[in-house]
């Protein structure tokens, strides 16, 4: 078998996907983290809720 057979070209086309992947997933969480952090930090309407 050929030692380089994985060349740097396979490696980085690999490696940029992954990048967009990660990239993909931070935009995800943020915006997950920013309707949880909108829908808590609304006190006013968890007392009414609480209360009714």
């Amino acid at each position: 078998p050929e030692p380089r057979q994985f060349t740097p070209e396979k490696f980085f086309g690999i490696f940029n996907k992954s990048i967009d992947a990660f990239k993909d997933l931070e935009i995800v969480a943020s915006t997950m983290s920013e309707c949880v952090i909108s829908s808590t930090s609304s006190p006013e309407k968890g007392k009414t809720y609480k209360h009714s």
